[in-house]
């Protein structure tokens, strides 16, 4: 199995990378796609790739980066300009472009006024268009954050496909018919964590997804499965992704050797995984 999103490079895991590392490999895992949120985390991500060759690196830059801009702690010309450098020089060792997308979700949670919510959502947009034309110009595919925002992801990348050669991935992709039937139409992937596994809503949505679009995650360390979730709360890791293939597999009615098989065939089309 590969899990194709895994923040393997946080604090959480230093400790003992190893040990989560020996553990994932135990039950069956080959590789880890370690994306990047912001530039430390990027080249964190590149460092533990080439320290491991279990491990593939992604740059991105999350949309709640937008926080910063707005604070004035950074300018969206800086993240930029840092951006398109760190993808010139590791463009040979990345396999994709995120973790970005759009997320309107945290506009209640930081109580962002509504006079500055147009704000943000259009600085979420023009900093995902830095990363979709970043994907255009060296090929990569792109991993696609979509929270909240789902309408309006499908409209802005709808327009952006003529742009793109390689495939879009709907990390943790929500129960959204609009998505999957966008992801059907082209052929982009589809990222099942470990919610799955209690979320019945997102079970019935997993029903609906050919497998030749699945693709296993962690989302480590967030987004522990059952039955661990009710054990332990923080962190997620590699191994437990193995609760996220039996629930698929019970939900498809295949043997969970097929979902190994076939999620581990689309992560290496996807990623261009050997």
């Amino acid at each position: 199995m590969i899990d194709t999103h895994a923040h393997l490079q946080y604090d959480c895991f230093a400790s003992n990378l190893e040990g989560y590392l020996e553990r994932a490999v135990h039950v069956g895992i080959t590789h880890h796609i370690v994306p990047g949120i912001d530039i430390p985390s990027s080249r964190e991500s590149i460092a533990l790739a080439q320290a491991h060759s279990a491990t593939a690196a992604t740059v991105g830059i999350h949309p709640y980066l937008v926080l910063s801009i707005v604070r004035g702690e950074t300018t969206l010309e800086s993240l930029q300009s840092e951006f398109e450098k760190l993808v010139a020089i590791s463009a040979t060792e990345i396999v994709a472009i995120g973790e970005c997308g759009l997320d309107y979700h945290y506009f209640k949670r930081e109580h962002i006024h509504k006079d500055l919510i147009e704000k943000h959502k259009s600085l979420q947009k023009s900093l995902l268009m830095i990363q979709v034309a970043a994907a255009q110009k060296y090929n990569l595919p792109l991993i696609l954050h979509t929270r909240d925002s789902e309408e309006e992801t499908v409209s802005l990348m709808q327009k952006q496909l003529k742009n793109l050669s390689r495939p879009i991935l709907f990390h943790c992709c929500p129960p959204n018919d609009q998505l999957l039937t966008f992801a059907l139409e082209h052929s982009f992937y589809i990222g099942v964590d470990g919610d799955v596994t209690y979320d019945k809503v997102k079970q019935e949505f997993v029903k609906r997804v050919p497998l030749d679009l699945l693709l296993l995650e962690t989302d480590s360390p967030y987004l522990m499965p059952e039955p661990v979730r009710r054990q332990t709360r923080y962190p997620n890791e590699p191994a437990h992704l193995i609760y996220v293939a039996q629930k698929v597999a019970e939900l498809k009615g295949v043997p969970v050797e097929t979902i190994d098989t076939r999620t581990t065939q689309n992560a290496k089309a996807a990623f261009s995984l050997t």
